[in-house]
């Protein structure tokens, strides 16, 4: 072990996303084409949740969303190296019980 660097938790785990892009809410974008470029997944003081790295009409844009649907979604598409893809979010009612739901479409 003499000579290695240890990690810091947060350069294996980071604690917030470092994109260079202009921060807009979820829900002005929905039924919008965007081009997803990347994600950070992260843990925040209420859970789990995506940041998401965007270019809307050529502009970069970054959001955020608890949506499970949408983060396991994004989290495939990036381990399997998917980025970049278009999308559009939407919401959806599930089957049995009308609940709301996000969802990437």
């Amino acid at each position: 072990m003499s000579g290695e660097v240890t990690k810091r938790f947060t350069d294996v785990y980071p604690t917030e996303a470092s994109f260079e892009a202009e921060v807009i809410e979820f829900k002005t974008i929905f039924d919008k084409d965007l081009k997803i470029l990347d994600t950070a997944n992260l843990i925040g003081s209420y859970g789990s949740f995506v940041v998401i790295l965007a270019e809307d009409e050529g502009k970069r844009i970054q959001f955020n969303t608890g949506s499970e649907v949408i983060m396991a979604k994004l989290k495939i598409a990036k381990e399997e190296e998917k980025l970049p893809l278009m999308a559009k979010f939407v919401e959806r009612k599930s089957a049995d019980n009308k609940k709301t739901y996000y969802d990437i479409a």
